[in-house]
């Protein structure tokens, strides 16, 4: 669980600051916006690295046969994460079929030039994987206060 909280974060970040950077290219007067998200993008695979040193098994979880079929031990960890990849999912198909209507209007109404072929697949990752990681990180918020209570009492 906290291997897939882990990447899926990694995953936003990477898919936020290259849709921040498409987004900018329509800034061409803001000549700090570049550097910036050079420097987030390398904090950001900074902090990776960071926790892949870490844990170096980190990249190893959840590629194993019987967790990528939904075989976990805990029946609740099976069913939080059955329900943020449900949610992922769902919120992803969304915005892909927004972004499959979308360039069209654009087109049709507007000069086509305005969107960057790349900002709906960006937009597609950074929607699906922030949503599973919001979820799987109140999971593990949940199983981390039942732990110290249980521990308490």
């Amino acid at each position: 669980m906290k291997a897939a909280a882990t990447c899926a974060c990694f995953v936003s970040w990477l898919s936020g600051i290259w849709l921040l950077e498409q987004i900018s290219l329509f800034w061409p007067e803001l000549k700090g916006v570049n550097t910036t998200l050079l420097i987030a993008l390398l904090v950001t695979v900074g902090w990776f690295l960071r926790k892949l040193s870490q844990q170096p098994s980190l990249l190893s979880y959840g590629w194993r046969m019987r967790e990528i079929c939904g075989e976990f031990q805990d029946e609740y960890l099976r069913t939080s994460f059955q329900r943020a990849t449900s949610r992922a999912f769902y919120l992803m198909t969304l915005i892909a079929f927004i972004g499959l209507v979308t360039p069209d209007v654009v087109a049709k109404f507007t000069d086509p030039a305005v969107l960057s072929n790349q900002l709906f697949p960006l937009l597609i990752l950074l929607s699906g994987n922030l949503s599973f990681y919001l979820q799987l990180r109140g999971v593990l918020d949940d199983s981390a206060d039942e732990t110290s209570t249980g521990a308490a009492d």
